[in-house]
């Protein structure tokens, strides 16, 4: 009987791999938690600094982590409010 109690007590392959994931979850949770605050912090600081609706998006776009190519005329449009057919 002692035997098959501590048989069951035993951490199986399937409870390893759970706590695993769930560490796993955990920490990706902390690194959008983090990404969550610089950008909150990020707007504190620049609500002082007058920005039209495309440098806000593009800057939104920047601190969610935008992978794209900014070229500057991409930024002059946004920048300056310019339609970028026009350039």
């Amino acid at each position: 009987m002692k035997k098959i109690i501590l048989k069951r007590l035993r951490p199986t392959a399937w409870l390893k791999w759970f706590l695993a994931t769930l560490l796993k979850a955990v920490e990706q949770a902390h690194g959008t938690l983090d990404q969550v605050l610089a950008k909150a912090k990020f707007w504190q600081q620049a609500a002082t600094i007058p920005m039209n609706a495309r440098q806000i998006k593009v800057l939104n776009r920047l601190l969610d982590g935008f992978a794209g190519k900014l070229t500057t005329s991409k930024w002059a449009a946004a920048r300056l409010g310019i339609d970028r057919n026009t350039l």
